[in-house]
């Protein structure tokens, strides 16, 4: 009786340090649920926006575009108040690359460095967390009325990033998104992507005016390196199947 009494105190303080352990783990995360509902807090707290901001953003309300959600001019909390270094700085990247003289566009966004993301990025300067591939049959170099892309940081400590592409037939938009706690989605013409199960979506207009779609996983990697990662990657077999089909466009 006495030896399992003494394995019933042994089990219990194995599964009470468990816990605590994994108490502490999530406690040294930054976006704890405290701190998720002291920021949403601040949302609604007119003494916690910045009001610089604010009005710079007024500047550009009447500022038309090609994109497919209307971007609003909302007061929005100081984003120092999630520590002096939490934002950096975000970007768009795009290109266009050939396969089999089929012309691909390219539209990316990334996340510089922060004092959120250090751990997650080590020595990377950046995080580029969506990338999206379209086989076009017609483009606008210079005038660029047929493609558009921006990425938003007024959500911060969350970043949102949307843009079109116009064939002949057919439009592509697409919106994309990453949150505090590391979750990052899509969504292609109501089509939603868990980007988890990769970052970079290829999509593919066919002769019918429907859309074929391709989810592949990349490394986690840097704004610097992009164009580099993409030429490798329409350079993979499956690419170069995927855009070369009889039935796209």
């Amino acid at each position: 009786m006495k030896n399992k009494i003494g394995l019933f105190i042994f089990l219990a303080i194995i599964l009470l340090f468990n816990s605590c352990k994994k108490e502490t783990n999530s406690s040294t995360k930054f976006w704890t649920p405290s701190k998720a509902e002291e920021h949403y807090k601040n949302q609604n707290d007119s003494l916690k926006w910045d009001y610089k901001m604010f009005l710079e953003d007024l500047q550009s309300v009447n500022e038309k575009s090609q994109n497919p959600i209307t971007d609003g001019v909302f007061p929005v909390a100081n984003y120092k108040l999630l520590g002096a270094n939490s934002f950096k700085g975000l970007g768009s990247a795009s290109n266009v690359k050939k396969i089999n003289h089929k012309n691909i566009s390219y539209s990316s966004f990334f996340i510089k460095k922060n004092d959120l993301n250090n751990k997650v990025l080590g020595s990377k300067k950046s995080d580029v967390f969506f990338n999206i591939l379209v086989l076009t049959d017609t483009l606008d170099l210079k005038n660029h009325k047929l493609s558009s892309s921006e990425i938003n940081s007024r959500n911060h400590p969350n970043y949102i990033g949307q843009g079109i592409y116009k064939t002949k037939n057919n439009q592509i938009d697409y919106l994309a998104f990453k949150t505090a706690d590391n979750s990052s989605f899509a969504i292609i013409n109501m089509r939603l992507f868990d980007l988890k199960f990769g970052s970079t979506i290829l999509i593919a207009p066919q002769k019918d005016k429907s859309l074929r779609s391709l989810q592949v996983k990349m490394p986690v990697m840097e704004y610097e390196e992009l164009d580099t990662k993409i030429d490798s990657l329409i350079n993979t077999q499956q690419v170069i199947d995927f855009f070369s089909k009889k039935s796209n466009i």
